[in-house]
């Protein structure tokens, strides 16, 4: 199971980076994004296997930590949600930013948003914590250091972006 969770998870931040990046081009094509980024993400789905197969155990988890695990887990699976819901799938899944047309711009202050500027990160980094802890396995560790290393950076930009177009200038 931890393969399936980490290869939907870990190309979340690449392709967030990537957006911002070559933003400009994607906006003139803002369907090429998707169909560039959906086959990138559903080798993920190949990759993570083998690697999930060959990684070693750092640890055997207790029953204790197999139960945190799956409470982190589940928690950041409600973060997700709860965030999708609240935006919508057109801020969710980054139709705002390709086409900022379609989508009245806002900062948005309301449901978990209240509590958390970004559940849906806070989200992603608890399931990452929680199958690292209900597994043990090494390959784990590297993917929760890779998405606390760009998690962050990805803010950083979603945050300037939003700035930008709020202030009419996207």
């Amino acid at each position: 199971m931890s393969w399936l969770i980490i290869a939907f998870i870990i190309p979340i931040p690449i392709f967030h980076l990537w957006l911002h990046a070559l933003l400009d081009v994607w906006k003139k094509h803002p369907l090429a994004y998707y169909a560039v980024c959906a086959p990138l993400w559903l080798s993920s789905f190949f990759l993570f296997r083998p690697i999930d197969q060959l990684s070693p155990y750092l640890f055997t988890p207790s029953d204790v930590l197999v139960k945190i695990g799956y409470a982190l887990m589940a928690l950041g699976v409600l973060g997700i949600i709860s965030s999708f819901l609240t935006i919508g799938p057109k801020r969710f899944l980054m139709w705002a930013v390709l086409n900022p047309t379609s989508t009245e711009q806002k900062i948005v202050h309301s449901g978990p948003f209240k509590l958390v500027p970004h559940p849906a990160y806070l989200g992603y980094l608890c399931v990452a914590l929680g199958d690292f802890l209900a597994s043990g396995k090494l390959y784990l560790v590297a993917a929760l250091i890779f998405l606390l290393a760009l998690t962050p950076l990805i803010i950083y930009f979603e945050q300037k972006e939003l700035q930008k177009r709020i202030a009419g200038r996207a």
